[in-house]
Order: structure tokens, then sequence, then C-alpha cells
């Protein structure tokens, strides 16, 4: 049977993920949340702690640092671009997800937006927690 999700039973992201809330989520969403935001590892840390356990989900949208898949040194896990927007590299993302222990179900490519009638590109995540 299919839950109706309601406008008020949702909560936005900062209340939802506070260390004051024990409520357990079953999903969060970050759409074209994560550009404004340089450094995601205490959000991912948060938000890792409030999943459920085995269900919850964790889904976002984000621009990636392009061409950081083909760098094998260390660099930056992202990097403010001249359009003022962050860009993260998905080795980092990957390797961050692992760290708080959550899944990666799904990494695909899309276009999150134009801007200035040009594709912005980037990547929807999926994440889960397991068990």
């Amino acid at each position: 049977a299919r839950e109706e999700v309601k406008v008020e039973d949702c909560r936005s992201m900062d209340s939802a993920i506070s260390d004051e809330d024990a409520q357990l989520l079953d999903i969060v969403v970050g759409a074209d949340v994560f550009p404004y935001i340089g450094d995601l590892r205490p959000c991912f840390a948060a938000v890792a702690r409030h999943l459920r356990p085995g269900s919850g989900i964790f889904a976002f949208s984000l621009e990636e640092l392009p061409g950081a898949d083909d760098i094998t040194s260390e660099v930056e896990a992202y990097k403010l671009m001249p359009t003022g927007r962050y860009a993260h590299r998905s080795q980092s993302l990957s390797a961050l997800a692992a760290e708080q222990n959550l899944e990666v179900m799904s990494q695909r490519p899309a276009v999150l937006r134009y801007d200035g009638g040009l594709p912005v590109y980037g990547c929807i995540w999926v994440l889960k927690r397991p068990t």
C-alpha cells in the first residue's frame, strides 16, 4: 500500500536533522541545496544519524567538480566555482557516504538546471542507511 505524503508532513532539512530531534526519518531530500554548501561532512553526519536503519533514503542533487574523477593526486573535495556555487568531487562524496555508513544506491548524471540558457550538469545521488 502506498502512503500519501502531505505538505504538512514535510519538514525543512535544518529542523529535521537537529540533534534535539530523536525522530528517525524515512527520507531526506536535498534538491538544489548542496551547490550552496561547501563542506558536506556535517550535513551527511546529521542525516546519517537520523535516517531509519534498513530503509532510510537520502536523495540529493549536486554539481560535480569538472574532471575530478580523472585526478589521481589528492585534491579538494569541493571547490567554489565562478558561478558562486560549489561543485563537489564524486570520489569524495562516495568516500563521505562510506564514512557515514551510507550505501550508494544510485548516482546518475543529470542536467540540474539551465543558467543563462546553458545546461548546468551535475548528478542525482540516492543513498541508503543499511541495517
